[in-house]
């Protein structure tokens, strides 16, 4: 895995914690925001790195499998 794929499972991996953390606030409208920036840059990575799918599940299931 490069530096390229490295950084953009860095960023689906912040961009979904703060879509999580946002679930919890009182602004419904920051948490929208911030789920279809994720969706947006998820379908994104799928499409041009398709390599890294199974490495962004294991991400998003490492951190919802605790709730």
């Amino acid at each position: 895995m490069g530096t390229t794929d490295e950084k953009h499972l860095e960023l689906i991996e912040t961009i979904f914690n703060r879509f999580l953390i946002q679930t919890q606030s009182d602004n419904p409208q920051l948490s929208r925001d911030y789920f279809e920036r994720f969706t947006q840059l998820l379908n994104q990575t799928f499409q041009k790195y398709p390599q890294l799918k199974s490495s962004i599940e294991t991400i998003i299931l490492s951190i919802i499998l605790p709730f």
